[in-house]
Order: C-alpha cells, then sequence, then structure tokens
C-alpha cells in the first residue's frame, strides 16, 4: 500500500513541497480536494495531499488547482484587486 510506505519513508515527506507550508494552507488544499481532515496530524494531511494528487484519476482537478493558485498570487500582487482577495495561499 502507497500509504504505508510513505508513512515509513520519512524522508519522502521531509523533502515535499507541502512540509513548508502552514497548517492552514495544507487544510485549504485538502478542503480544495475534499479530503476529510478529521483529528489528522499535518503529516497525515499531506500524505493525503500526496496520494491524492499522485492518483492519475484526479489529475483534472490537481492541474486546475495549481492553476488557480496561481492565478491568486498573480492577483494579490495587483494593488487593486489584491485588497478583494480574502484567501490566503
Amino acid at each position: 500500500d502507497i500509504k504505508n510506505l510513505i508513512y515509513n519513508e520519512d524522508y519522502l515527506i521531509d523533502n515535499y513541497e507541502y512540509n513548508e507550508l502552514p497548517i492552514k494552507n495544507i487544510n485549504l488544499i485538502c478542503d480544495y480536494y475534499k479530503i476529510k481532515r478529521g483529528k489528522l496530524s499535518k503529516k497525515q494531511k499531506i500524505i493525503e495531499i500526496i496520494f491524492f494528487e499522485n492518483n492519475m484519476n484526479n489529475i483534472d482537478i490537481v492541474e486546475n488547482r495549481k492553476l488557480l493558485w496561481e492565478y491568486i498570487k498573480i492577483i494579490k500582487t495587483d494593488n487593486f484587486l489584491k485588497n478583494y482577495i480574502i484567501i490566503d495561499i
């Protein structure tokens, strides 16, 4: 099982980009993917995200999320529009 492999291989998590994100950003990604957060630790949430993103059935939603996140970053650089964006990613 891939999840057990990821759990057992901490270096897979430690070197992953999500490890640097604050928990609120991890939670946003989980919510976007409709991953149930429950009482999962940050590490467990990251594992769920990695598992979701590496499932080829989810490629469209993953690519869409990444694109939208980039759009948000771009909009937040605009002096006018940044005042209307409440999401912080």
